[in-house]
């Protein structure tokens, strides 16, 4: 039993389809064999064949309820139509596999087995057939009855509140950041009183350097710089402070400022900042607004800020921002557009200056920002005991302005140390989270991907949080499970435009390598950001599950789709065999060596 748990564990993670559904139910489907009963052959196919066509209607209707996860009753039917999804892709892929296999091996092999036990296993398989179909036709139409979203490739704009140009009461910090940024875009900073720096301002200088290293557009072109980083690290709020700093403000003669979202429609946002420079709109028409704005700016220095760009800017090959841009080439010599973004692609793609990249608040500013969401003016202080759990917290939200808002809202209602202790041992994923908070956030940038590529996302739930890994090592697992489309590409090549566009994405980030060996990109290491994982566990759902230790082995939902082993003592093989409960099991990542016979996987 050992030896046949062991190898069914090897071929579950070495096939290249990925579609084996468990250990012991793989069943055979022998009516290719079966000359003899044509009516009842064709009955099965017509069968599979509804069931095949199913399929795509259950993955569009998963993509509509996962736009609409935040509705009442839609996370269960959700879960369980994915269920159903993946069952079917199971069974379709156990027929194709026999059917081949049968196909190699010829018919005469397969008919030494007893007839009236190919016969069991084929009912037994057709009946698996009429579930799956009786299941997915019972759980549309249920949620056919909810109010799913209708378009799933655009955002739901009212789950994203537009941003302006005011910022915040209280910014905490940032203030290195705003004099670097104001040195990019051409400000002056004036020389502290007092310094005895004869180049000013230590952040000054270094800004200072980058920019002197800059090749700046010429023949009229617009400057275009980009801040660039993940979602809630403070893009938005650094962007309302560069354009309410009085420096700034005397720089420039017209500051502008809209909302880009996801749509980057060229005529919406033309007419948005023509609107944002108090000028009357007498037409629709994008001739008409594009001469408006250019005659608007064309006798000043301006600074247009757009805020939260997303990679439909880059439609069209890069045309649609061209025409965008062509009124705003008429501005006196140091105009500029200032971006913020999620994706370094659109940063590099779009850009003319190096990106900024923004990273989370310092430690300090970072501790009294925690202090102020989670007293939120109750208290003025933390007792001691209420201070030393706050400050393991702190670490857990890497300095992220909108992580301490989520759990600051959390903690502070209760201020005990029983409430906060439970917070500090639990994950942030079974947060419940408010419209604007952090996992929202983060899980609209995960449904703006396509669908394979929230497959391959959500595939990353096997890692354990703040782990390192390999490109390759994600390239393979995502190929072994047939989650990357090939188009004209190879298996690998399509893997790896996948995990570039997560990359740029900011869902992975490069582990800065500590050895000039670790530079090859070969040898690079990527790790998640905790929010990142959090809101991957989120969506995934029981799909993946990391093992730790042997008392997780009860723990495994039965369910689970996807199991990695991450442990430095390795595993008894007898106690694996709890893994048998498992039917729906297609792969096994193990990180370290199994068991007393130094077995890996």
């Amino acid at each position: 039993m050992e030896g046949e748990l062991m190898s069914t564990i090897k071929t579950a993670v070495s096939t290249t389809t990925g579609i084996i559904s468990g250990f012991n139910d793989w069943v055979g489907f022998f009516q290719w064999l079966r000359p003899d009963n044509n009516q009842e052959s064709k009955q099965q196919h017509e069968e599979l064949w509804k069931l095949q066509t199913t399929l795509p209607l259950m993955q569009v209707m998963i993509d509509r309820a996962e736009w609409s996860i935040h509705k009442e009753g839609v996370p269960i039917l959700l879960q369980e139509l994915k269920d159903v999804s993946y069952d079917t892709e199971d069974l379709i892929e156990e027929f194709k596999y026999f059917k081949l296999k049968s196909e190699m091996d010829g018919p005469q092999s397969l008919l030494k087995r007893s007839l009236d036990f190919i016969k069991n296993d084929i009912l037994s398989s057709f009946d698996k057939v009429k579930l799956l179909q009786q299941r997915a036709e019972h759980l549309m139409s249920q949620m056919n009855d909810l109010d799913l979203q209708q378009e799933t490739p655009h955002f739901d704009r009212s789950a994203r509140p537009e941003t302006s140009s005011f910022p915040d009461s209280k910014v905490f910090g940032r203030q290195k950041e705003i004099v670097a940024l104001k040195v990019l875009l051409g400000v002056p900073v004036p020389i502290p009183s007092g310094s005895k720096r004869k180049k000013g301002h230590p952040a000054a200088a270094e800004a200072t350097a980058q920019k002197d290293c800059m090749d700046y557009p010429v023949n009229g072109d617009v400057s275009v710089l980009a801040i660039v980083g993940i979602g809630g690290v403070g893009k938005t709020t650094l962007a309302q402070q560069i354009c309410q700093d009085q420096h700034v403000k005397g720089y420039f003669d017209q500051i502008l400022w809209t909302c880009v979202s996801d749509d980057f429609d060229t005529k919406r946002i033309t007419k948005e900042l023509v609107h944002s420079c108090g000028e009357d709109i007498a037409s629709d028409n994008l001739d008409y607004l594009q001469n408006k704005l250019a005659k608007v700016v064309g006798l000043n220095r301006f600074l247009v800020v757009l805020d939260d760009v997303w990679d439909d800017s880059l439609k069209d090959n890069g045309q649609e921002w061209q025409k965008f841009c062509a009124p705003l080439t008429t501005g006196v010599q140091g105009s500029m557009i200032l971006m913020t973004t999620r994706s370094s692609k659109v940063a590099k793609l779009v850009c003319t200056l190096s990106p900024f990249q923004l990273q989370g608040l310092e430690e300090d500013t970072f501790w009294e920002f925690f202090k102020a969401c989670a007293l939120d003016g109750k208290r003025s202080t933390m007792d001691i005991k209420l201070a030393s759990i706050g400050r393991m917290i702190v670490p857990k939200l890497k300095g992220s302005p909108l992580a301490a808002k989520t759990l600051g809202r959390l903690l502070r209602m209760k201020i005990d140390t029983v409430h906060w202790s439970n917070i500090l041992n639990s994950e942030l994923w079974e947060l419940k989270q408010e419209v604007g908070d952090i996992l929202p956030a983060l899980t609209l940038s995960y449904l703006y991907l396509p669908r394979h590529l929230r497959r391959c996302l959500a595939l990353c739930a096997m890692f354990p949080k703040d782990h390192k890994f390999k490109k390759t090592v994600l390239v393979d697992l995502w190929s072994a499970q047939c989650f990357v489309e090939q188009d004209k590409m190879c298996m690998h090549t399509a893997g790896d435009w996948c995990f570039e566009e997560l990359e740029s994405r900011c869902f992975f980030q490069e582990v800065v390598a500590s050895s000039a060996s670790a530079v090859s990109s070969r040898n690079r290491k990527y790790v998640m950001h905790d929010l990142i994982h959090d809101m991957i566990q989120l969506v995934s759902g029981n799909e993946c599950f990391v093992i730790r230790n042997e008392t997780d082995l009860s723990n495994v939902p039965e369910k689970v789709r996807h199991i990695s082993l991450f442990t430095s003592k390795g595993f008894d093989h007898q106690k694996l065999l709890a893994l048998t409960r498992c039917k729906k099991l297609r792969s096994i990542l193990s990180m370290e060596q199994l068991g007393k016979g130094k077995f890996s996987l």
